[in-house]
């Protein structure tokens, strides 16, 4: 198979996986391979300058010290994109060589013809010294949907001018420069960091992400235990992606005065919208 699967299904996104770079075909673009986990089947990646990260890291971190001693914190992902190689006008010749071992995320994308069956993107490369050991910093994404129409035809367009061996036909291609870029500056933000490069405010502690539940409550189901149209106040923000808030739900009546009942809720930024939108959607943080 051309893909990695597993129980007959695609598997969507690789994270953190070790590669070994190819062949580096131009400054901009490079081929990486990589085997899964119990598999001798090698699998080709399109790296671009876009997403390759040197974060420069003066000495290797233990893995169970990394969260707190890393020396690379992020807001967001658009603080990350600072590091690429394209936006460091770093060229990827200068950076990489075949037979070097990067770790880097990697999801499916495919174009045809593609002789050289290179069938995956990059979303995230570290590179550099001591960083073999360390995560990628961003978390790969589970749809290509992010990237450009422009950016896509750019990656069918130089696949299609490689030969078998992952190298460019006739030893040059027209395709090899920069190219379109590979993620605006919107959806950089949205992109999310992993644990160990989030930064968070002095005296706070990291919470994780939140995630969207995936049940569904019809409108037209009446549940005592869920509270509709309430007013409360927000009593405090724990960090980017996390609040605490309070209202009230009245019990009765004593001596003709009613009797309320006071609660705290926590919330995170998939329950605050702005229009149409939730905070996730927008990019936004609960301190904006």
């Amino acid at each position: 198979t051309k893909v990695v699967m597993e129980r007959g299904k695609l598997v969507e996104t690789l994270d953190n996986v070790t590669g070994v770079v190819e062949n580096v075909l131009s400054d901009h673009i490079a081929i990486v391979t990589f085997k899964p986990k119990f598999s001798s089947a090698k699998y080709r990646v399109f790296c671009s300058s876009d997403d390759v990260f040197d974060l420069k890291f003066k000495e290797r971190i233990n893995s169970r010290h990394f969260l707190e001693k890393n020396p690379f914190k992020f807001s967001s992902g658009s603080d990350v994109w600072k590091h690429s190689a394209r936006n460091s006008k770093v060229p990827l010749q200068g950076l990489l060589r075949p037979g070097q071992k990067v770790k880097l995320n990697a999801m499916p994308l495919f174009a045809y013809p593609n002789p050289a069956d290179v069938y995956y993107v990059s979303f995230g490369v570290l590179v550099g010294k001591h960083s073999l050991d360390h995560p990628v910093p961003v978390k790969c994404i589970q749809t290509s949907a992010i990237f450009p129409n422009s950016w896509k035809e750019f990656f069918q367009k130089c696949v299609q001018d490689l030969n078998i061996h992952g190298d460019w036909r006739n030893n040059v291609s027209k395709h090899g420069g920069a190219g379109p870029e590979k993620v605006n500056k919107d959806k950089k933000r949205q992109v999310d960091l992993r644990e160990e490069y989030r930064r968070t405010q002095p005296g706070m502690k990291e919470l994780p992400a939140p995630v969207r539940t995936k049940q569904k409550v019809a409108k037209t189901v009446v549940w005592k235990d869920i509270l509709n149209d309430h007013y409360g106040q927000v009593i405090r923000i724990m960090d980017k992606n996390y609040g605490i808030a309070a209202g009230f739900v009245p019990t009765g009546s004593r001596s003709g005065s009613p009797e309320f009942v006071p609660f705290q809720m926590v919330f995170d930024t998939f329950d605050v919208y702005i229009g149409d939108y939730d905070c996730n959607e927008l990019g936004k943080c609960l301190a904006d």
